[in-house]
């Protein structure tokens, strides 16, 4: 059985809360939901009280809210090393693109708009982590496609290593 349960809806931004999941390499499944809808998933209302996802629940209960999520699966897998700690001199670098990602990459109807848009944010986060962080590589590896919560393929992802 699966430690988390992903609520993901089409044209979301549970993308980002998905990269999150893989990222940390946990154990757990995708459940798409329809938003919305007259006869919602009661186990999707209960993790989700305003009916949006993402919504994840696991071993600690019910998170919703993109940021939430992606920040609580961060902080509770720290081996995935994806949290730059408070007190780090790119630690406001970090929350930026974190919160970029959790509130503006979305999956994209076709993925050629996406990419143009992702390049400028590519090279500013390449150019904040011109000087390494201890435990981090410089510049974060940038992969040039990867998969969605949807299924499809995005090109490119704002980065592998937030």
């Amino acid at each position: 059985m699966p430690d988390y349960t992903l609520f993901c809806a089409p044209d979301t931004y549970a993308m980002s809360a998905h990269a999150i999941l893989e990222e940390t390499g946990a154990n757990y499944t995708v459940r798409w939901v329809r938003i919305f809808a007259e006869n919602s998933d009661p186990d999707f209302l209960a993790a989700s009280p305003h009916c949006r996802t993402p919504a994840l629940s696991g071993p600690d209960g019910s998170v919703f809210e993109t940021g939430a999520v992606c920040l609580y699966l961060a902080e509770r897998h720290p081996d995935a090393g994806l949290v730059i700690p408070p007190g780090d001199p790119h630690r406001g670098a970090f929350l930026q693109w974190f919160h970029y990602l959790a509130t503006t990459a979305v999956p994209p109807r076709s993925p050629a708009p996406m990419a143009a848009c992702l390049k400028p944010a590519q090279s500013a986060f390449t150019s904040l982590n011109a000087t390494p962080t201890p435990g981090w590589s410089s510049p974060p590896a940038i992969p040039t496609a990867a998969p969605s919560c949807s299924g499809s393929t995005i090109s490119p992802p704002l980065c592998s290593r937030m």
